[in-house]
């Protein structure tokens, strides 16, 4: 009866005898007596209010309230019925380029590297596998978000199918789990390529970000399942029809406590490496260019802080599927932010053949060397900053004496091809001969 068109001459009368009883008190009180709309005809209604947003919003809220989920669905059935042919706000377009945007950059930021690294090593390592994982997870969501907003999500409550409400339901429920997936393994991956990038013997780096990746691998687990869990018996989260659920507050269990926990891991891994960076003798000017290129990583704790400002509004919402895009949204471009800043690190040898000032804008030309106290490696230039390690002492924590990097270990796995008998300057000798053979590497 519903789902055809009213006739325009339909009479309100017969109108209200379409809809369950649970919603009657909701429809006088909020139509007729403090809506003043006229119980004449279905045009005349509609034409006061199809077009009249807070008055449709004030009135599904009284729904939800009142009637279980089945009789919602008759009320919104007629509802859709009566105002077909009135325009209807939508943020579907929102979502739709937000999730082809990300999308497009995720796959972009994932071949560049892969391609990155295979140019200057000619092998993956554990940080770039994370990194891997972290952008498939990403593109999934996207594309779930993307099908999500072909659904109607990103429409008002009560413009959304009926038909698709279960749907909406269970992609939503999916997408919460991938989130949090995406967020664990983005950070893990920056992390990954911290240990490898500096030495060993900076026994509190070293554990600070092992302790890290612990931490994120048991809050993620931990989260995740209460995620899945978060009602009983699971079915219930998307058939509202089971109306003796068992369920977690969602936003205040896991939202809140996951948003801020995330803000919190994001300025720690943003600050952890700066005081070793603030130590290698280099030139402030090299320094502050690379700790430019770690800062960059603030952009995903902004938006963090801006995702956690709109989960916060919109808890208890009852127009879930408008509100909540402002919070898909923002929780596309957080995770989007977190894999584009753990890729931007990986990045850096293309970008510079791309673009060749990059290199002397940042002072990193292996040119513009602050010490010659180490002779360059052998026609090979390492990755990323620590080419400036090569040739610059650092102090390690248990010893007065400057470690040689050529001999020293730098937490870079793969690049002890970089050492050569010329290199290595025995700890028993003057530092200042690094000429002379004093030992195997």
């Amino acid at each position: 009866m519903a789902q055809s068109t009213l006739e325009p001459t339909t009479s309100v009368v017969s109108l209200l005898g379409m809809i369950p009883d649970c919603s009657m008190a909701c429809i006088m009180e909020d139509l007729f007596t403090s809506g003043g709309c006229p119980m004449t005809t279905a045009q005349d209604l509609a034409e006061c209010a199809c077009s009249n947003i807070s008055m449709q919003a004030k009135l599904s809220t009284c729904v939800q309230k009142s009637c279980g989920f089945l009789d919602q669905n008759v009320v919104v059935a007629v509802a859709n019925s009566l105002c077909e042919e009135y325009p209807k706000d939508s943020r579907v377009h929102e979502l739709k380029t937000v999730s082809i945007v990300t999308i497009v950059l995720a796959t972009m930021f994932l071949l560049l590297r892969l391609y990155s690294r295979l140019l200057k090593t000619g092998r993956l390592w554990s940080d770039d596998a994370y990194a891997i994982v972290a952008a498939v997870l990403l593109i999934t969501v996207s594309i779930i978000i993307l099908q999500m907003s072909i659904k109607g999500f990103g429409l008002h409550y009560w413009n959304v199918k009926t038909t698709n409400a279960v749907e909406l339901l269970k992609l939503f429920y999916v997408c919460q789990m991938l989130y949090i997936a995406v967020q664990v393994f983005s950070k893990v991956a920056i992390l990954s390529l911290y240990s490898r990038l500096f030495p060993e013997s900076i026994k509190w780096f070293r554990w600070s970000v092992r302790g890290m990746v612990a931490f994120m691998f048991s809050h993620g687990l931990v989260f995740f399942l209460l995620v899945v869990v978060q009602c009983l018996p699971i079915s219930s989260i998307w058939d509202k029809t089971i109306t003796n659920a068992r369920c977690l507050p969602v936003s205040a269990a896991i939202g809140f406590t996951g948003a801020g926990l995330s803000i919190v891991e994001d300025f720690i891994i943003l600050l952890l490496p700066l005081p070793l960076v603030w130590k290698l003798q280099m030139s402030t000017r090299k320094k502050l260019g690379v700790i430019l290129l770690i800062g960059i990583g603030s952009f995903a704790s902004v938006t963090s802080i801006v995702r956690l400002k709109y989960v916060l509004k919109y808890s208890n919402s009852f127009d879930s599927t408008w509100d909540n895009a402002d919070v898909l949204k923002w929780s596309l471009i957080e995770i989007l932010a977190a894999c584009f800043c753990g890729n931007l690190l990986a990045l850096r040898p293309l970008i510079e053949q791309i673009i060749p000032p990059f290199r002397s804008i940042y002072g990193w030309s292996s040119g513009r060397r602050s010490s010659r106290k180490y002779p360059k490696p052998r026609q090979i230039r390492p990755q990323w900053w620590f080419e400036q390690a090569q040739t610059h002492t650092y102090t390690t924590p248990n010893s007065n004496e400057p470690e040689s990097p050529a001999c020293g270990r730098l937490g870079l796995e793969g690049f002890d091809h970089l050492r050569s008998e010329h290199d290595c300057v025995s700890s028993n000798s003057d530092a200042s001969v690094p000429g002379e053979n004093h030992g195997n590497c």
